[in-house]
């Protein structure tokens, strides 16, 4: 599976964001074929869609793997290392042709805080470093209300403490915070309102070329962007402009 985003740099220009956002072997059209990344054939496909996506879509930043960091917890050793080796080839394969994106994977945050995976022992991200070492940017994906009750209660360095002092540039290109109660979580339009007040200040810390509000963990979603000139985070498009979720976008100043 595959996403193009648009986001809004610092540099205020509209930016296209490009990445997979899932492991071929879970798409179903693999699955019924019974095909797997594993396999050199399917990894050339993959390597060839990720040039096309490079040369006419010409995102500026090119994701070549989602959520690394997960899957290396969860997924069989061999599927791993196909993933590892079939993305250093793709970043390899664009080197050698000029590619003007940067490429880059994504992690999960909350499995690195061992938040979701770990017993709430930090893991951070060092060996997603390790094995792309392609990555000229660091995308982040995060849904922290599976791990924290409340928007207050995530640390201040939750995106910060994973670059471990690097200045690349970092994304958050998944994740939001529920606008409603879901299973054991109970949330609110309000307490959605404050996670993004406190995100706004993680964001910050790592001085943000871009944040993307997943629809998925968010009722009426947005997309986000940055307005330097303005020095606040503003909202794209919005379903409902009395939602206070937008509200707090539009009226939040960073500093």
């Amino acid at each position: 599976m595959h996403e193009t985003r648009l986001l809004r740099a610092r540099q205020d220009q509209d930016k296209v964001v490009s990445f997979f956002t899932g492991l071929w072997t879970l798409y179903p059209g693999l699955l019924q074929l019974g095909r797997s990344i594993q396999e050199p054939p399917v990894q050339q496909v993959y390597r060839q869609y990720a040039q096309a996506m490079s040369s006419i879509v010409r995102p500026a930043y090119l994701g070549l793997a989602a959520e690394t960091n997960l899957i290396r917890q969860v997924a069989p050793q061999p599927l791993y290392e196909a993933l590892v080796r079939m993305t250093n080839d793709a970043a390899a394969d664009l080197r050698a042709g000029g590619s003007s994106s940067t490429p880059y994977v994504s992690v999960q945050v909350d499995v690195a805080w061992g938040r979701i995976i770990n017993s709430n022992v930090y893991l951070g991200v060092e060996d997603d470093f390790r094995d792309f070492p392609f990555m000229q940017a660091l995308g982040l994906s995060s849904y922290p209300y599976f791990a924290f009750p409340e928007p207050e209660d995530v640390p201040l360095d939750y995106y910060s403490r994973l670059t471990n002092g690097r200045t690349l540039p970092v994304l958050v290109v998944e994740g939001g915070w529920t606008s409603g109660s879901v299973g054991t979580v109970q949330s609110s339009p309000d307490k959605q309102t404050r996670y993004f007040r406190r995100q706004s200040a993680l964001l910050d810390s790592v001085k943000a070329k871009g944040v993307f509000q997943s629809r998925d963990a968010c009722v009426r979603f947005v997309y986000l962007l940055r307005r330097p000139r303005e020095r606040r985070w503003g909202a794209a498009r919005f379903a409902r402009p009395s939602n206070p979720f937008t509200k707090a976008i539009t009226s939040r100043r960073t500093s």
